[in-house]
């Protein structure tokens, strides 16, 4: 999600922090950072330049040569006709290619035979104030070459995060509002909240006829509908303080009403909607909306200018008095028929809560994903919904309202209000999970940064979250909020306390292993493939790829693959042969099993292991045979085997295991063959080969021995593995180590290369 610094501001009291700080404390006590950058410069490629001096122009009375200081180093000269022209000036200056407002666009020029590398521009050539003659001078004392949007009012870049808000936390951080609690919550600073009362002032008394009616078919497809009706608007474009902020976090702005639905989602984190009242049926002058289930054959042609056959799960609103014609998708898109336009005067206005499952099964059949379906399909708490109206009126009423501007009706429907859940936890629990030594005050301090209520009682506190915290339900969720105001970093280690007795023995976790050591122990090694392929019995929905649309109904396939991707890196690997295997799940006969795959292109070392396998469960293997090895169902035999008494016969893989990552760079192959005397051994020979190879070798494997019958001689043949971490090797940076490998070798007494 993208979110702006500025618009965090508008939640807290104090200064923010810097944008480096907020980024490190947010990713280490709460969600990931992906980025930091800035957007949307006023004024890209116009600098800060000094008025060195001033020359007249030898060839035209009006114009003048300057010479400024941008802090390039040499100062530009350029051709200036402005009459307001002095020496020790701070002007704006653009430089070339630089783009100005109207389509200028700077280039170096020759103006009545004088050079010019630049413009020094006016206020009204950078689109601030009315046209004038004269240059802009600027009351600055900024370095030569700084840029002007660093200085000027409303220019300068804005600051924008890129933060991984999970599943866990959209329920309330999907918005600048919920970033923002969090930040005063890490920093100690203040929050403000928004209100949260359907209160408008331009509503009339209790005796005031209502123009608007909401009927909702299922409460579980809509646990609350917030609509209002608002008249006296007038569509026109949002402010340019608006406009920016949609801008920078990657939307197109549209007009004031559609952006401030925007804005206030993007702000409070609940989706809103405005329909246009006028393309809506009235009866008795009253409109009504109708939330309810789609029916068989119903279609919308939605705002996308796409027209969507509606799904059996799809919610819809509908247009009651239209013969309940639906006008948008709960919670996924709106439709074209009741669009606002720019003859928009009166809204229906909705805040909703939609079920969350509902709306990601509609989504996905619908191919659809939007910014609101996706905060449905987080789920959201219904108390957002009134917040977010709160704040659409009064926005409305600021940037698309006129004199006549004024709220008719206001509708909430709530069918099962949700309580507020109270959760206990002692200081005893928290510093027991946390290794902690915290004190009450610590406890009560963190979770009141965080919009929690607490009330203690007899050593024992009762907290209840804020209702968007639909993530924190039990005690251990209340002791993480602790641990994350507090501070991981601040946590000593601490090991779990010791268990009671010995743990249960899980049977099928033993024999899977005790299979996984026997065929390792004989040199295959594990791997693990795609569970997903471009045939099978069992097809996908939703696939992820054209050529992954059914879940494998056999290991073999993949397994062989990766045997022929291998095969290739033997040499690398130092192995003669690929041998691997997998165990894994797989689909057939509408059931999931258990299955295990051996393959290499040595079958003898297939069924050697297969036989190893059988004497070591006493258990008689029933495969199925394929080109390079064999399959087998494990679920039979799992069920078959005794219960183990003790993990102590499996593999102990408690030692320090070290991963390397590997090279993303190829490998180069050399032979080398020498004589030598038959007392010399292997080992002698490679100890003065790899005395030469350096780091480049990552491996090497005796391939050929031979000792003739007669002499006094016999032969060893190496292969030799080179490959760099940094770069592609080339022949000649290979010879030159073979060379010295060939030199060592033929240099020892009774010894010859061949």
């Amino acid at each position: 999600m993208k979110v702006h610094y500025d618009w965090l501001q508008d939640f807290i009291t104090e200064p923010l922090p810097s944008a480096k700080e907020l980024a490190h404390e947010l990713t280490m006590r709460a969600f990931e950072v992906e980025g930091v950058e800035k957007v949307g410069k006023k004024y890209p490629g116009v600098v800060v330049g000094k008025v060195v001096r001033v020359e007249e122009h030898p060839n035209a009375d009006r114009l003048r040569v300057a010479f400024v200081d941008i802090g390039w180093g040499e100062d530009q000269q350029i051709v200036c006709g402005s009459s307001n022209l002095e020496e020790g000036q701070f002007v704006p200056v653009a430089t070339i290619g630089t783009s100005l407002p109207g389509g200028i666009e700077i280039s170096q020029a020759t103006l009545r035979g004088v050079d010019s590398f630049g413009m020094i521009c006016g206020a009204d050539e950078l689109g601030r104030g009315e046209k004038s003659d004269g240059i802009w001078v600027l009351e600055t004392d900024a370095a030569p070459g700084t840029l002007l949007d660093e200085i000027v009012e409303g220019g300068g870049a804005e600051t924008v995060f890129d933060i991984d808000v999970l599943p866990n936390r959209a329920h309330d951080c999907l918005s600048h509002r919920g970033v923002a609690r969090e930040i005063a919550a890490l920093f100690g600073l203040t929050f403000t909240e928004y209100e949260s009362s359907l209160e408008f002032s331009e509503k009339e008394s209790s005796e005031t006829p209502e123009t608007l009616s909401v009927s909702i078919e299922e409460p579980k497809r809509c646990r609350r509908y917030v609509g209002v009706h608002l008249t006296g608007l007038v569509v026109q474009e949002s402010p340019e303080w608006l406009r920016a902020r949609l801008r920078a976090i990657g939307l197109r702005p549209k007009n004031a009403i559609v952006d401030a639905t925007n804005y206030i989602m993007f702000t409070i984190g609940q989706p809103l909607h405005a329909f246009d009242a006028a393309r809506l049926k009235k009866k008795d002058d009253t409109y009504s909306i109708h939330v309810r289930a789609a029916k068989t054959g119903e279609s919308l042609r939605a705002l996308d200018e796409e027209t969507y056959a509606l799904p059996a799960e799809a919610t819809v609103i509908a247009d009651a008095h239209n013969n309940s014609t639906p006008i948008a998708v709960a919670g996924v898109i709106g439709g074209e028929a009741s669009a606002v336009s720019e003859s928009t005067t009166e809204v229906i206005l909705e805040a909703a809560t939609f079920d969350p499952v509902l709306t990601r099964t509609t989504s996905q059949a619908l191919k659809l994903a939007t910014d609101s379906s996706k905060r449905f399909e987080n789920e959201i708490s219904p108390e957002l919904a009134v917040m977010a109206m709160n704040a659409l009126v009064a926005l409305l009423k600021d940037i698309a309202g006129g004199s006549d501007t004024r709220v008719h009706s206001v509708v909430d429907l709530y069918p099962a209000p949700s309580d507020r859940q109270n959760i206990s936890l002692s200081l005893d629990d928290v510093n027991a999970l946390l290794g902690t030594t915290l004190t009450e005050h610590d406890v009560v301090d963190a979770l009141t940064r965080l919009s929690f209520q607490i009330e203690k009682q007899d050593g024992t506190f009762s907290v209840t979250p804020p209702p968007d915290r639909l993530d924190v339900t039990i005690a251990p969720d209340v002791i993480e909020e602790v641990g994350r105001v507090y501070g991981y970093d601040a946590l000593s280690e601490q090991l779990p306390p010791a268990r009671e007795g010995s743990a249960p023995i899980n049977t099928r976790f033993y024999w899977l292993n005790l299979i996984r050591d026997v065929l390792i122990e004989n040199g295959f090694s594990e791997v693990m493939t795609y569970a997903f392929h471009n045939t099978g019995e069992l097809e996908i929905q939703n696939p992820l790829a054209s050529d992954k649309a059914f879940v494998r109904s056999d290991l073999m396939t993949g397994v062989s693959q990766a045997r022929e991707q291998n095969q290739r890196y033997k040499d690398l690997l130092g192995i003669a042969e690929v041998k691997i295997f997998e165990i894994g799940n797989v689909y057939r006969e509408g059931s999931e099993r258990t299955a295990l795959c051996i393959v290499s292109s040595d079958t003898k070392a297939v069924e050697q292991v297969q036989g190893v396998l059988e004497e070591k469960l006493g258990y008689e293997l029933t495969v199925t045979a394929g080109e390079h090895g064999v399959e087998l169902e494990l679920d039979g035999m799992l069920e078959a085997l005794p219960e183990p008494s003790s993990y102590s016969d499996l593999a102990d893989l408690s030692g320090d295991v070290r991963y390397t990552p590997p090279s993303m760079y190829p490998y180069v192959l050399r032979d080398v063959a020498v004589w030598v005397p038959k007392e010399c051994t292997q080992k002698e020979v490679e100890q003065v080969m790899l005395a030469q190879t350096g780091e480049l070798l990552v491996n090497h494997y005796l391939f050929d021995e031979y000792e003739p019958a007669e002499g006094s001689e016999k032969s060893y043949a190496f292969r030799l593995v080179f490959q760099s971490v940094e770069k592609t090797l080339s022949d000649e940076e290979v010879n030159i180590v073979m060379d010295e490998v060939y030199k060592a070798l033929d240099a020892k007494e009774g010894w010859k290369t061949r």
